[in-house]
């Protein structure tokens, strides 16, 4: 007997075949954004096969938001580094003057 569900990877592959036309009328930059949105979906087909109740879409839409809070999280953090260095530079100066 042949096996009735899709893996993870062979429902990100469909999604990202029942989006081609949607992909086509966007710009060139925004194209290769929605390429890197699959590229992260790609990444995580483990958790997208593991959330069984959901839908193969809204599991990957929930890596999407995944992806982008991790690069929230990373750029917050370097934020605050520049901003800690920042205000030490800012000290120093007043006190070298």
């Amino acid at each position: 007997m042949g096996r009735n569900t899709l893996t993870a990877t062979e429902a990100v592959r469909i999604e990202e075949g029942k989006l081609s036309q949607f992909r086509r009328v966007l710009r060139r930059g925004d194209q290769q954004l929605l390429d890197q949105l699959f590229v992260h979906m790609s990444k995580h087909t483990s958790a997208i096969g593991a959330a069984e109740h959901l839908l193969p879409f809204e599991t990957m839409l929930l890596i999407v938001c995944l992806e982008q809070e991790r690069e929230l999280h990373v750029l917050s953090e370097r934020l605050a580094k520049l901003e800690t260095l920042v205000e030490r530079l800012k000290k120093k100066g007043k006190t070298d003057g």
